[in-house]
């Protein structure tokens, strides 16, 4: 028979048990109602934004869609878009010459003069 066991058959480490296991299931319980009490929160921040999003969607096409006609009304006035040019320069191209094989040949690692051991 364990330790385990045998405490847990004792009365007196039985009732610590059982209070241990009532205190963790209560802890348990709390969490589990905080987390659906936060996942409920974040929910309607989630709709919330998602809600304004959708307006200021609404709100730049309708930017978008009186620039054009603008530009439809008046084909004589063009808007020019300016663009930040890049103040790096492309660099020439340059043709690689291919590589020619070296008339040298590899050196050898040579073996060890150590003398072999004799046996005795």
């Amino acid at each position: 028979m364990g330790k385990k066991s045998r405490k847990l058959r004792s009365p007196k480490y039985a009732k610590k048990a059982a209070t241990l296991r009532a205190m963790v299931q209560k802890l348990k319980s709390k969490t589990e109602s905080v987390v659906e009490e936060v996942v409920e929160v974040i929910a309607e921040q989630v709709v919330d934004i998602a809600e304004k999003a959708d307006k200021l969607l609404d709100q730049t096409q309708e930017k978008v869609d009186s620039l054009k006609t603008n530009v439809d009304n008046n084909p004589t006035k063009s808007q020019k878009t300016t663009r930040k040019r890049s103040s790096t320069t492309k660099k020439a191209t340059t043709t690689k010459k291919p590589r020619t094989r070296s008339t040298r040949t590899r050196k050898r690692k040579t073996t060890s003069t150590k003398p072999a051991n004799t046996a005795k």
